[in-house]
């Protein structure tokens, strides 16, 4: 930790900081980008290792965000990149925490579709915490930003997830609703997976 903290310094104070800032981030964009594609596959436990051995210089990474704004977009994506890292490890409140201040400082320099997935990602961990509130308002923001730029597959996908949000908390009624509305846009753009999760849910929630 010392040394990583003498090297982080040593690159703040060096006059070709912008250049290794740089450089320091699309490394570590491109670790989270081929991590996330890898964690949900055979090679996962040595993706998560590897990850979490990476954790501090993530965070390094993901602190350029606040002291360059013009960074905070390259810094959004490593977060959600890591979201199933965030998951599987347990660090849903940190991971949500990364999220938010990266999403906001990148206010201006990200579009409506990045700015819903980062929605979506923030709910999911908001959810693994316990806070189905806050997931639902973080989802729902998502859906209203999804329709605004006719992202049909996002705001079936999104709306689905509001589904499990509202059964999570015993509120049946609307949880069913929100599946079948899943159900009904997953059927019209031939979203076979979702299709599947969507009829099983609304079982559930018939029974």
């Amino acid at each position: 930790t010392a040394i990583r903290e003498y090297a982080l310094c040593e690159l703040y104070e060096s006059a070709d900081v912008p250049s290794l800032r740089e450089r320091y981030l699309a490394y570590y964009a491109s670790l989270a980008s081929r991590s996330a594609k890898e964690l949900s596959g055979p090679r996962q436990q040595s993706f998560l290792q590897m990850l979490q051995d990476e954790l501090d210089n993530l965070r390094a990474a993901l602190q350029f965000g606040e002291v360059d704004a013009k960074h905070a977009a390259a810094c959004l994506e490593i977060a959600c990149e890591l979201q199933q890292f965030w998951l599987v490890r347990g660090y849903f409140a940190e991971g949500r925490r990364w999220i938010g201040k990266t999403l906001e400082a990148a206010d201006e320099y990200i579009g409506p579709g990045t700015r819903a997935q980062a929605l979506s990602s923030a709910a999911l961990l908001a959810s693994f915490s316990d806070d189905r509130s806050a997931a639902q308002q973080l989802e729902q923001q998502a859906v209203e930003l999804r329709e605004q730029i006719g992202d049909e597959d996002g705001v079936a996908q999104s709306v689905h997830s509001l589904g499990c949000y509202a059964f999570d908390v015993g509120d049946f009624d609307r949880a069913q609703a929100f599946f079948m509305d899943a159900l009904e846009r997953a059927r019209r753009i031939g979203a076979q997976t979702l299709i599947a999760k969507a009829l099983d849910n609304v079982g559930l929630c018939a029974v």
